[in-house]
């Protein structure tokens, strides 16, 4: 059998030529997993214009600029021709495992597949494995489609006709998928990550080391889930103390009085920056960032880094006309609206929010015609509105497809229950929360999370204190998590398992 390797080096981060901690970058080992992939006669890098990459001589390189799903799966036709498969990954995954590799072609060739792929694996780990016959179907599907290429191009673009291939599944004995976890270096965060991952392999720690690659990656995961968090992603950070409305279903929170200055604002961002890298910064927590004095100087701020998206979630009360086109103005790629509505009908709207919907209506509608594809519309389900959702859900639908429907958050028991349905695991899981995020409060304090709304459990503050070490006094508690032992707020949690980014 006559097959082709080729890695895609295009848009990769400056840590994937970062050494892993053994004099070898991510690269080196990418490359060296493409050499050992079963019968195959050429090996191939899609450079994105990357001179770092010179130095592998072993491929031939194809440059090329930043390429869309159509152009990439042009270039796979070019590139393979001549050839039966192709083994594509992406040239900064150093865990690819090349036995499961072999494996996978094994089942590939037996079955006939046209396109085989695992399933349940971390990100990074495995291969994909294409008939070349069926590129031009593929292309077919592609036709048109501008978007950039990412790692999932391939995949989604089968996606589209599923049950025109032929399709081989390698499904992970340990299903991963919930842990959202990326084995490769695109961002400082999942660098640091895999770092560790890395080191507890080479040096055992009570692993199995006669296990395959991936093997021993999934035991990994499994027994040391303390270095899944890294770094925060996802900054929530409340700029001023009011709300225009009384909401029925959200706390008071500890009395914090004043608003942020925009220059503290910009101090946090340098902090964050300088620890994070990338991170999405929300101007709020609970209240309502269009009470700030200076809202677009805060969005602007945050735009200023250019690893940081912004997100502004928002009753869509209180916005005067000239900070709004300010923001507007600003880089609309990195940032995203949230407008809080809730009901459709009016007595309930009331009930519920108070006074506004008028004015919240006409935020909406109008945000959603100057900046459709950012601006989402959310409502918070629970047993008050059950009966208004589905009439809210068809009226924003018929207006844009951007439509969230929230799960209610009790507050850890502060609140009455009034959830509609439980979505909870069976099984708990670490706080996501805990793991990714962190709140900051006007006064710079950093409580725990959220939900710990008399501020009983204070990492620091982040005016103060260095956020390295704000960061690291909410490991124990993650620990904690990790041991199945919950501290008296986390024990009545039920937003453990939700996610923001």
């Amino acid at each position: 059998m006559n097959n082709i390797v080729i890695i895609n080096a295009s848009g990769l981060s400056e840590y994937a030529m970062k050494d892993m901690g053994n004099g070898r970058n991510s690269v080196e080992f990418a490359v060296e997993a493409a050499l050992k992939m079963p019968a195959t006669g050429r090996a191939v890098i899609i450079d994105e214009l990357c001179p770092c990459l010179e130095y592998l001589s072993s491929f031939t390189k194809k440059t090329r600029a930043k390429a869309s799903a159509s152009a990439l799966i042009q270039a796979l036709i070019e590139l393979s021709e001549g050839y039966d498969n192709i083994f594509y990954f992406y040239a900064d995954c150093p865990l690819i495992d090349t036995d499961l590799a072999g494996k996978m072609y094994r089942n590939h060739l037996k079955y006939f597949s046209e396109y085989t792929f695992a399933d349940g694996y971390p990100v990074g780990l495995t291969v994909e494995i294409i008939k070349t016959s069926v590129l031009p179907l593929v292309a077919k599907l592609a036709e048109n489609d501008d978007s950039v290429a990412g790692r999932n191009t391939v995949f989604s673009l089968i996606e589209k006709d599923i049950n025109s291939f032929d399709i081989e599944t390698e499904i992970s004995p340990d299903d991963q998928r919930l842990l959202r976890l990326s084995l490769f270096p695109d961002t400082k965060r999942n660098f640091l990550q895999l770092k560790a991952i890395m080191k507890v392999i080479k040096d055992g720690n009570g692993l199995q080391p006669e296990q395959s690659l991936s093997g021993e990656v999934l035991n990994a995961v499994r027994k040391r889930g303390e270095f899944l968090r890294t770094l925060p992603v996802f900054i929530e950070i409340e700029t001023s103390s009011s709300r225009p409305q009384r909401i029925s279903y959200m706390p008071e929170a500890a009395a914090s009085e004043g608003e942020m200055a925009v220059e503290d604002f910009k101090a946090v961002l340098s902090k964050i920056s300088d620890f994070s890298g990338d991170a999405v910064i929300s101007l709020s927590v609970r209240n309502e960032p269009s009470s700030h004095s200076s809202p677009a100087a805060l969005a602007g701020a945050v735009l200023d880094h250019p690893d940081f998206s912004l997100l502004i979630e928002t009753s869509g009360i209180g916005w005067t006309e000239e900070q709004l086109n300010l923001i507007l103005g600003l880089d609309s790629s990195r940032l995203t609206w949230i407008v809080d509505l809730d009901a459709l009908d009016r007595g309930l709207y009331s009930s519920l929010r108070g006074d506004g919907l008028d004015e919240a209506y006409r935020f909406a509608s109008s945000m959603v015609e100057k900046s459709p594809g950012n601006v989402w519309l959310q409502a918070v389900r629970m047993k008050d509105n059950e009966t208004d959702m589905e009439q809210f859900y068809k009226y924003w639908k018929e207006r844009t497809k951007n439509v969230i429907i929230q799960k209610y958050d009790w507050c850890c028991g502060r609140l009455p229950q009034r959830k509609v349905t439980n979505l909870s695991p069976v099984k708990r899981l670490p706080c996501w929360h805990l793991k990714r995020e962190m709140i900051v409060l006007p006064d710079g304090r950093v409580p725990v999370c959220r939900d710990d709304l008399d501020n009983e459990m204070v990492l620091g503050n982040i005016f103060s204190d260095d956020i390295e070490s704000l960061w690291q006094n909410g490991t124990n508690y993650y620990k904690q998590h990790l041991n199945e032992e919950y501290p008296d707020l986390c024990r009545n949690c039920d937003e453990y398992y939700t996610y923001n980014y």
